[in-house]
This record gives C-alpha cells, structure tokens and sequence, in this order.
C-alpha cells in the first residue's frame, strides 16, 4: 500500500517543480492542498510564485493577498507580495511590502535585498546601498546579495566601490557571467577599458550567447570610437535575441555618430522601446512618415527628450511651413514663448495642453527620418530662433557696455543626465578662463555652488545674471548680447547655435552622436566650433586650446581698442 505524502512532503515536492520549472505539477500539488485547507499560508504563496512564474501577476497578487489576511503578520507573505508588485514594476508598492516585512522580521535579510533592489529599479541608488549593505552584512557569502549592491553602488556612481564587491561576489561565484558582466560595466564607467574588455570577454567564455554582455562590448568599443567593432558586437547581440531593443538603438547611435545619417534614423527608432524610456505617444491623428503631402494639412510636432534635442529639431518646422503645412508644436513649458517664435511655427503649446485638432503628428526626432535628412541635407539655415522683442530689450541693460570680449560660459551639465560623468567639467577645469585679459564673462550656468559662487563673485570681470533667468526666452536674449559662448554639450549649445551666435562646444572623447567625428565644425550649426578631447576624460588638452584661442580674441579686444 503506497505511503501517504506528509504535508511537508507535498510542499517540498511542489518546491522542487517550481524550481525545475513544471508549473502544472506544482500548481496541482498547491490546488489539492488548499482544496483541504483554503488557508494555507505556505501552499498560498506557492501557488502565488507558480502563477507569477507563469505570468499571471494579478492571481499571484491575490494569492499572496489571501496568504496575508490568513497571517497578517507574516513577513514571508509580505515578501512574496512585494515581489509580485515589483513583477508589475509597482516599485512603490514593492517597497512598501519589503519595508513592512523588515519592521516585523528585522534580520530578514531577503527582505532588505528585495528593498535595495526595488530601491534601485526606482533609481533611489542612495537608499538602495544601505539597504543591500543590510542584507550583506547579514549574508556576506550570497553573491546575489553582492551583485545586488555592486549594481546600486555603480548606480550611486560609487564606482571603485562597485568593482571592489562585483570581485568579492566573483571570489565566491566564479563562474557566474551575470557578475563578470556587471563587473566589466562598472570598470567601464570608471574609465577602465582595458579591464573592462577582460571582464566582458570572460562573461561571454562562460556564456557565449550573453546578448547583454555583447550588447555592453559594444557599448565599451564605441566609447573607444571603434565604431566598426561596436557595430559588430551590436549586431551580435541583435542575432542572438532580435528584441535586444537597446542593441538596435546603440547600433543607430554608432551609425549616426559615424555619419551614416539614412540606415541610423531607422534605427534611431528603437529609443522608444529601450528600458527607461518614455512610451511612444498615441493620438488620434496619424504619424506622419513623409509618404504622403503636407500643403493645406496641419501636423503637431511633438518634444519627447530634453530641451537640447527640442531646440535642436525643432528646425524641421520651417522645412515642414516651406512644404505648405501649418505646424504646431508642443514643448516643455520652459520653451513655450522661445518656440512660439520659431520659424514655421504657427502656435506652441506646453505639454498637457488641450491640442488643436490637426491632419498629423510627429515626434520631432522622428522628422529626420520622415524627412530623408542626409548629411548634405541638414537644414542648417541659422538663426531658426530668436528672442522675443521685449526679452531682448530687458536684458539689454543687463549686458556691461564695455570693449572686452563678451563670453557666456557653462561648464557643467545636469547631474542626473546619463553621461554627465563624461559630458561635464570640474570648475577647477575651467577657472583659468576667468583670468584671460579682455573678456567679460556672463555666467550661463546654473546652480552655482558656494566654491564657484565665492570665486567668480570676487572677480571684476564676472557677470552672474542666472537669479533673474525665468525661461529659454530670457537665456536667449541674454545670449543675443554676448560674442561668444563656451560650453559643453547642453541645451545652451543648442540654444546658441539656433541663434546662429559663435558658440564653442566642448567635447568628450566619444561625443554625442550629433557631433560626429573629427570635425570642428557641425552641420547642423554654421556658428560652432567643435573642441574635442584627445583621450577620455582628460579635459586638460580641450581647456588649454580654448584658453589659448580666447587669449586671441582677448588680444584683437585689447589692439582694437588703442589709438
């Protein structure tokens, strides 16, 4: 006569084919179990794991759920639910669940690991570290609980902290491609490359078919700017799984950033599908693809990216009016009263506003696709945007009416930006500019820290109007005044150029696709002058030609002013 399983027994078993991956055999030992025993906390949550694992999230929500009302206390449950909600990329949710088994289970070192890494889907970097650092302390051996933490310390740009534990994670679980990989991306953002490429080329020796680990080898050759080797380990990637949607972006990002301007818009349209990016919008009017006419039709045009990128396309409304469309466009509140007065713009409208009732819509990075644009077709007629009469007019005064060379001036990005690390100076980089003679200097950058404000404020030479700053309108008619900007890679670069003043741009070692390659110049701006980096990160080089070409202009100010 065949032995009865204990309960215990039926659990393990059902354990085991959730783990093996035979989910109706788990699901049938959970549902025989409950049948007897509805509230069952441990067959519960079982049957909540089965159901997520099978995709379900809204049963396993419930299951989880039912698991609580039965013990409410459980911290097990509220583990499990937190999971579940972080399945759904309910972060907030997640972590209140995780929170909540802590607070009745406090060596729970799961819980404080699920935390950290719900922390760090929720880009909470800061608050992740201390929460993984928990659940490492408690588990120093758990390589997850490792990766983890390597993960939020390179997202807190901790970076020689990251490599340090992606290594002790790797002293425990050497065979792991997952942490090889991670480890390589953080040398990578420490500007290790060499160990960096060790670290991805083991990753792929254990696991061949790694499309992360091919996606991020291309990533690290591109940054080198061997754009032919990065196409490679992209495409690889792309072969391996084709909804690797980052590899096909990355892919159009090497080839607009080697001048294959036709072949990367295409590809340039997988932004939308990226992790972390913003869902493409829906409206009721149909994309315009540039298949069909626009003379007597009208068209939204729609910002999606950052100030830069609107100031930067927003050009193609004046090729789009020429083709005898009225164009609309809607934009960050910021940029309202500027792009209201760009040309071919009939009206501008801040996001959330009611739209007028249009032919077409189009996203404004998606017009150089619709529209063909080749290297040789950039529409590159300057100024496309001005200030608005009264703007000009009020920062007129503002402006020293002096000889000396007047040169606006930022040095630094936004911090949150993605690749600030690589886009943005040190004030230290940029103080021996103040001191070239001849140059009045008007401060464009924002949020000057007490270092900064302390130093330029002692200088005769330094003008710092940015407290009286409201929006691009008034930037632009403040830079409308001056002779010269100097700046790295932001919106003011933009802005400068729409304006068609002389704007010298620094740049990184591997610079924004938009920029392409060795050039000093930019089609897409006549009045910029390009100042690259010679190696990665190494902006002494870029700063020194600057400083000797500003001395120039200090000097023609000075000669022109003798008798």
């Amino acid at each position: 006569m065949d032995r009865v399983m204990t309960l215990q027994e039926i659990y393990q078993t059902a354990a085991v084919s959730l783990d093996t991956g035979r989910l109706q055999e788990a699901e049938y030992y959970c549902v025989e179990v409950l049948r007897v025993q509805p509230d069952c906390v441990p067959f519960l949550n079982l049957l909540g794991l089965v159901n997520q694992r099978a995709g379900d999230l809204t049963k396993a929500l419930e299951l989880h759920r039912l698991a609580l009302i039965a013990e409410p206390e459980n911290p097990e449950s509220l583990n499990y639910l937190g999971e579940a909600f972080l399945a759904g990329q309910r972060i907030s949710e997640a972590m209140e669940s995780f929170s909540r088994a802590i607070q009745i289970q406090p060596d729970f070192s799961v819980a404080w690991s699920n935390l950290g890494y719900a922390q760090i889907q929720g880009k909470r970097y800061g608050e992740a570290v201390p929460s993984l650092e928990k659940a490492v302390e408690m588990d120093p051996q758990h390589p997850d609980f490792l990766n983890r933490l390597g993960i939020a310390l390179r997202g807190n740009r901790q970076l020689k902290e990251a490599a340090e534990v992606y290594r002790r994670a790797i002293q425990i679980c050497p065979e792991s491609a997952k942490i090889w990989n991670n480890l390589g991306a953080a040398l990578q953002s420490d500007n290790k490359a060499d160990e960096a490429l060790s670290a991805y080329r083991k990753a792929l020796q254990l696991k061949p078919d790694y499309v992360s680990a091919w996606n991020n080898l291309g990533a690290l050759y591109h940054s080198e700017l061997k754009l032919e080797e990065a196409l490679e380990a992209y495409r690889k990637a792309q072969e391996l799984d084709p909804e690797c949607f980052s590899a096909h972006f990355h892919e159009g990002q090497a080839l607009l950033l080697g001048g294959d301007l036709i072949q990367g818009w295409v590809k340039h349209e997988y932004r939308w599908l990226t992790i972390g990016s913003s869902p493409q919008r829906s409206f009721a009017q149909p994309l315009w693809q540039g298949d069909v006419p626009v003379a007597g039709k009208t068209i939204i045009l729609h910002s999606e990216q950052g100030c830069g990128d609107t100031i930067q396309f927003i050009r193609y409304a004046a090729v789009l009016a020429d083709l005898g469309a009225t164009v609309f466009v809607e934009v960050q509140a910021a940029l309202v009263q500027l792009a209201a007065q760009a040309h071919g713009v009939h009206a501008a409208y801040p996001f959330g506003s009611s739209l007028p009732l249009s032919d077409f819509h189009c996203p404004l990075m998606t017009l150089p696709l619709s529209l063909r644009t080749t290297q040789d077709s950039i529409p590159s007629v300057v100024p496309y945007l001005e200030a608005s009469p009264e703007a000009f007019e009020k920062w007129r005064e503002c402006i020293p009416q002096t000889s000396s060379h007047k040169v606006g001036i930022v040095w630094r990005g936004n911090p949150e930006h993605e690749n600030d690390i690589n886009r943005s100076l040190d004030f230290e980089n940029v103080r021996a500019l103040f001191e070239v003679r001849g140059c009045e200097f008007i401060n464009l950058q924002f949020g000057l820290n007490e270092i900064e404000a302390g130093y330029l404020q002692s200088r005769s030479n330094f003008r710092d109007p940015m407290p009286r700053v409201l929006d691009y309108n008034d930037t632009a008619a403040l830079i409308s005044h001056l002779d010269l900007i100097i700046t790295v890679d932001t919106s003011v670069a933009h802005l400068a150029g729409a304006l068609c003043k002389d704007v010298w741009i620094l740049l990184p070692y591997s610079p924004d696709w938009r920029w392409l390659l060795a050039r000093e110049d930019s089609p897409w701006y006549p009045s910029a002058r390009l100042f690259r980096q010679s190696r990665p990160r190494d902006w002494s080089g870029v700063v020194a030609d600057v400083e000797r070409q500003l001395r120039l202009k200090g000097e023609a100010v000075k000669d022109s002013s003798c008798p």
